[in-house]
């Protein structure tokens, strides 16, 4: 009985001794599969989102182009994919915020450029007004531009009517009309007739959608 006992235990040890290497394979193909790109935009955000709270290392500006690179090496990777105007919107945002920190003007121009690809390579995603919206607010704030940011705000009245940034283009397009005596939109002419608003347009307007 003991011997059967003994000659079992072995089978089962020589058999278990089998199956671990095969184990040990699996686990290191799965070790080298690469990150599914939902996981690996998961883990840039995340960093991001360091950079915005701990002030030690927003401070570095080596660390912020760390932050494009992530975003960045996702892009180049999947130019095609649904998360690649998410990638450009980050890249355009945080050069963006570089430029705030260190008045680097190339970090002003990369923002502009990666604002400037949604909205060439991607003029359907959700996130293409929201490229014209950022590239209007530069060159309002940052390039001291109304006549350009009124052009790419322009483009969200007219061509994003149902987008989530219309309202705050169509807003800063009626201040810019006063302040800086800029034509309204076509568009725009005509919708504030239908709608009598109570603010006092100028008497230019778009006499093309071409502008």
């Amino acid at each position: 009985m003991t011997r059967t006992v003994v000659c079992i235990s072995l089978l089962l040890l020589a058999n278990l001794l089998c199956i671990l290497p095969v184990f040990g394979q699996l686990a290191d193909e799965d070790r080298d599969k690469p990150l599914p790109v939902s996981r690996l935009y998961d883990e840039a955000k995340f960093y991001y989102n360091q950079l915005q709270t701990n002030s030690k290392l927003a401070s570095s500006r080596e660390n912020w182009l760390k932050g494009t690179r992530n975003f960045r090496r996702i892009y180049l990777s999947n130019p095609k994919s649904e998360i690649a105007p998410s990638c450009l919107f980050m890249l355009g945002r945080i050069y963006g915020e570089i430029y705030d920190r260190f008045q680097n003007g190339l970090d002003l121009d990369e923002s502009i450029s990666y604002f400037s690809d949604i909205t060439k390579n991607f003029p359907q995603n959700r996130l293409a007004d929201d490229a014209f919206l950022s590239l209007g607010q530069i060159y309002l704030d940052k390039k001291h531009n109304p006549q350009q940011a009124a052009d790419f705000l322009s483009e969200i009245v007219t061509n994003y009517s149902n987008g989530d940034m219309h309202p705050e283009a169509e807003n800063l397009l009626k201040v810019l009309s006063l302040e800086h005596d800029i034509a309204l939109p076509k568009i725009m002419v005509s919708s504030s007739r239908d709608n009598k608003l109570n603010y006092v347009l100028p008497v230019k307007y778009w006499s093309s959608d071409n502008y």
